[in-house]
């Protein structure tokens, strides 16, 4: 059990000396060079925070096979609608060429998955998502931050205790988040598919513009759930005037995101059995670690900062100092 803790939680080595004085000092822009620094520095850590936050989302791997998969089998069907009447027609003229041309035409069939008791099962386990989801970024974002503040951070002991200590509202939020991007998915494919009609086809650039914002919203919702003490209307609303604010890191971070997603798709593509183990290894928590070090400076400049300017305080770095706000990671 020991080895499996160590496993996920390599800060716990007693021969690791931590950061010195002086790395601790070093530029804090904030820019491309620290970036690949700290991700080089961090990589095997990342490594181990995706598999854990890959933990608490087996959830939705039930609803995938529950959707995607055939667990309780499945039946051949035509795919063209007019297979039914072309078989009407054989049934009174079966030897005729035209109609045995025209059943080999549209006769082809594929295999449609059947939706019973698995499936149901699997999809009732994938509700726990709902559980699971907010908690799961709660603790992958607070190992992020600490990562970005190069703070010393225990991997699998601090996942815990930030999730313990945000409890019910990464619950709250969870369910919220996971609900607003199903509606936002449902809406684009609704609106896409009946882009026929200006009123839908302009609701369909609507929709995808929120999205578009939402996406980067979510840059800072986790970032300040675990970093002050505020409710959760305050922290959507603050993530939603930081999303404008930090607009070209903001940017920046959604060009990042989309290479490590299109790395991921194109290993897919040429290893599928590479591909599809991606996400359970590092896509989640190096798209995230994108976003926490694009995101986590516009936090502190606008919110932190002036905190401490006002009192006269000393940067957030020293721990000795009383904190005007309240730190809940």
């Amino acid at each position: 059990m020991a080895k499996i803790f160590d496993f996920f939680s390599s800060g716990t080595n007693k021969k690791d000396k931590g950061y010195t004085k002086e790395e601790l000092k070093e530029d804090k822009n904030f820019g491309s060079r620290y970036f690949f620094k700290l991700f080089k520095l961090n990589f095997g850590r990342l490594t181990s925070t995706n598999l854990i936050f890959s933990i608490f989302m087996i959830p939705a791997v039930f609803i995938f096979i529950s959707f995607a998969g055939t667990p309780d089998g499945s039946l051949p069907t035509p795919q063209n609608a007019l297979y039914p009447q072309i078989y009407g027609i054989a049934q009174y003229e079966p030897s005729s060429p035209v109609v045995q041309a025209l059943t080999g035409i549209f006769g082809i069939s594929t295999k449609i998955a059947i939706r019973g008791v698995w499936s149901n099962v699997l999809m009732y386990a994938g509700l726990l998502l709902f559980l699971t989801y907010g908690a799961a970024n709660v603790g992958m974002t607070y190992i992020l931050r600490g990562m970005v503040r190069r703070q010393y951070v225990y991997l699998w002991h601090d996942f815990i205790q930030a999730i313990k200590r945000n409890f019910k509202q990464a619950l709250v939020m969870g369910a919220i988040d996971l609900a607003v991007m199903a509606l936002l998915a449902y809406d684009l494919l609704v609106y896409r598919a009946n882009d026929a009609n200006f009123l839908y086809n302009l609701f369909f650039y609507a929709i995808l513009l929120f999205t578009f914002l939402y996406f980067m919203m979510r840059f800072y919702i986790y970032l300040i759930m675990i970093t002050f003490d505020l409710s959760l209307i305050k922290i959507i609303k603050n993530a939603l005037i930081f999303s404008l604010l930090g607009i070209k890191r903001n940017l920046m971070a959604i060009l990042g995101i989309l290479i490590v997603v299109f790395v991921n798709f194109t290993l897919y593509y040429l290893v599928p059995s590479v591909g599809i183990l991606m996400p359970f290894i590092w896509t989640f928590s190096f798209s995230s670690f994108i976003s926490a070090y694009c995101a986590y400076p516009i936090i502190k400049r606008y919110m932190i900062d002036p905190h401490y300017a006002e009192e006269g305080g000393q940067p957030e770095e020293d721990e000795e100092t009383e904190r005007v706000f309240t730190d809940r990671g």
